[in-house]
């Protein structure tokens, strides 16, 4: 068996208000302005802890406990494809369109399913995956949805 390394993944993400569905949840729970989330969100390189719930999904953490917040106590029945969140101390990235629990801030064009692997995910355990903001006209331009 060959030896595992893990992968540093850098993935773009677009935090504009269309997108950051809970952005006003986000402030006034943890007394924060967004900008501050999101400074914060994406000044950690977060460790995938795990994958499942559907097909690609990673569970990445920790993040910083500033911005840590609880599920939904009533889950979305659509997240859209691409969507950033968060629960407790971890953040995710919904790889389809699923139902879903966690707190929407941002949104990836970035496609994370791989029917290539074994593990339909771009993602292995253990991989290092760093979030880097960008703006509404480089999400488009990837091919982003809004």
């Amino acid at each position: 068996m060959a030896d595992f390394k893990p992968k540093q993944i850098e993935l773009p993400v677009y935090y504009g208000e269309e997108v950051a569905l809970d952005h006003d949840a986000l402030s006034q729970h943890t007394g924060l302005a967004f900008s501050e989330i999101i400074k914060l969100h994406t000044s950690e390189c977060y460790r995938v802890f795990a994958i499942g719930f559907a097909p690609g999904f990673a569970f990445l953490g920790n993040i910083p406990t500033q911005i840590a917040m609880p599920r939904k106590k009533n889950p979305r029945t659509t997240v859209p494809k691409g969507s950033v969140a968060i629960a407790d101390r971890q953040t995710a990235v919904y790889p389809n369109e699923s139902p879903g629990g966690w707190q929407i801030i941002g949104r990836t064009p970035i496609n994370l399913l791989d029917i290539t692997t074994a593990s339909l995910s771009k993602f292995s355990m253990g991989d290092q995956v760093k979030f880097k903001a960008i703006n509404k006209q480089a999400f488009l331009a990837m091919g982003g949805i809004l």
